[in-house]
């Protein structure tokens, strides 16, 4: 893990990816994120993760993560797996 622009992110994080989230998360806009094949069988979910919409949040903890805001009224969401997104789009 390293330290970027304030937010720990994995060390095979593709650094464009994670400049989009960030001016994302400072837009609140909502994206699509595409994670990378076979994220599947690596994290041991279904393919219906394999493409998500969500809004953009930071952590507020000591060490700030990039979170996946299902909706504007959630108040929380889970960390994004940053070493294995693919692709972000705005929507």
């Amino acid at each position: 893990m390293k330290i970027y622009k304030g937010f720990e992110i994995s060390d095979d994080a593709n650094i464009n990816i994670i400049d989009k989230l960030i001016v994302a998360n400072i837009k609140n806009q909502r994206v699509k994120i595409t994670y990378k094949k076979g994220f599947g069988e690596w994290g041991g979910y279904s393919k219906i993760f394999e493409e998500i919409f969500c809004y953009v949040g930071r952590s507020t903890g000591d060490i700030k993560l990039l979170l996946d805001i299902r909706s504007k009224r959630s108040h929380g969401g889970c960390a994004l797996l940053t070493g294995v997104i693919e692709k972000v789009e705005v929507v």
